[in-house]
């Protein structure tokens, strides 16, 4: 195996195990143990628990970005129309709830783990900095206002993935609130 191979089997593997064990059964000895690899080797790639974690959670970033760039590039609003369209297929992106999808529980372990981790608290503020930023330039073509926004969206969509079901209003309900909402930004 590869170096390249051995890092990507690495952080899919580390994955499997928050998935199973969740954030108190990831030790760097399981995770070896999971790859047939050695700690040492472990080790080497990852020099210590924190650092896999980042990567890990860069690695789920990164996906989440790509799914949401992936499905908006389609959408290219000319007119007032279009625009509407446009906000509800973001509202529909950023508005998940699905308890059992591997990606919504492994962002809850590492969230969960970055509470004891400032390492990986920074560098998921990091991310969401990021990730922000490129929810800006989505959102500016077709307001005025993205960072306003943004900072109504981006927590409401990562609070929704907590609770979503929870909410009295049904998933499209709340799309339509926050279209009006979103409609009366300049």
């Amino acid at each position: 195996m590869n170096k390249l191979n051995t890092k990507e089997t690495i952080v899919k593997e580390t994955i499997n195990l928050l998935k199973e064990e969740g954030s108190s059964g990831i030790t760097m000895r399981k995770i070896a143990a999971r790859c047939s690899i050695t700690l040492s080797n472990l080790q080497y790639h990852y020099p210590d628990k924190s650092i896999l974690l980042q990567t890990v959670a860069q690695y789920f970033c990164k996906k989440c970005e790509e799914n949401i760039e992936e499905e908006l590039k389609a959408l290219t609003p000319k007119n007032k129309t279009e625009e509407k369209q446009f906000i509800k297929k973001l509202l529909e992106i950023l508005l998940k709830y699905d308890d059992t999808s591997l990606e919504s529980f492994v962002f809850r372990e590492i969230w969960a783990l970055s509470m004891r981790d400032e390492q990986l608290k920074s560098s998921l503020q990091k991310y969401y900095e990021d990730y922000n930023n490129k929810l800006i330039n989505i959102v500016a073509v077709i307001k005025n206002s993205p960072e306003e926004i943004v900072s109504l969206l981006t927590p409401y969509a990562e609070g929704y993935s907590i609770i979503g079901k929870s909410i009295p209003l049904t998933k499209n309900k709340t799309i339509e609130m926050l279209e009006k909402i979103i409609q009366n930004f300049e």
